[in-house]
């Protein structure tokens, strides 16, 4: 059985709107989106789970669900970017160190140069 909540929050100055899933057993991926205050646009983290622990190369998978068309992704581990694509989604593996992540996110950018954010955090498992 899966459980939602809605949220709202304020991410980088800009309202956005959360739907989280939360699902009862492991069979069932957690994910979370955020919607630009528009309704129109927004990302869903797959991947990693939120306050899961992984081990690194840490496995990501994104999707944002456009009104437009999406140009251009990337990913922030705090201030530090650990990937950048010209990609609509992303299906990568990205080395991270040990330790708590707790600040991790996810912008995409589409073709009217909008930006649209995702967060996250988990931890990387000590190998």
């Amino acid at each position: 059985m899966i459980k939602t909540a809605f949220i709202a929050l304020i991410i980088g100055g800009a309202l956005a709107y959360g739907i989280i899933y939360a699902a009862q057993s492991a069979a069932d991926a957690t994910e979370i989106s955020l919607m630009a205050a528009s309704g129109t646009t927004y990302v869903t983290i797959k991947s990693p789970t939120a306050s899961s622990t992984v081990a690194s190369p840490v496995h990501f998978v994104v999707i944002a669900h456009p009104s437009r068309s999406i140009d251009h992704m990337a990913i922030y581990d705090g201030s530090r970017l650990v990937y950048n694509a010209d990609v609509q989604s992303i299906d990568a593996s990205i080395i991270l160190p040990p330790g708590e992540h707790d600040a991790v996110k996810v912008q995409a950018w589409d073709d009217e140069n909008n930006v649209f954010i995702g967060t996250t955090n988990f931890a990387v498992s000590t190998p």
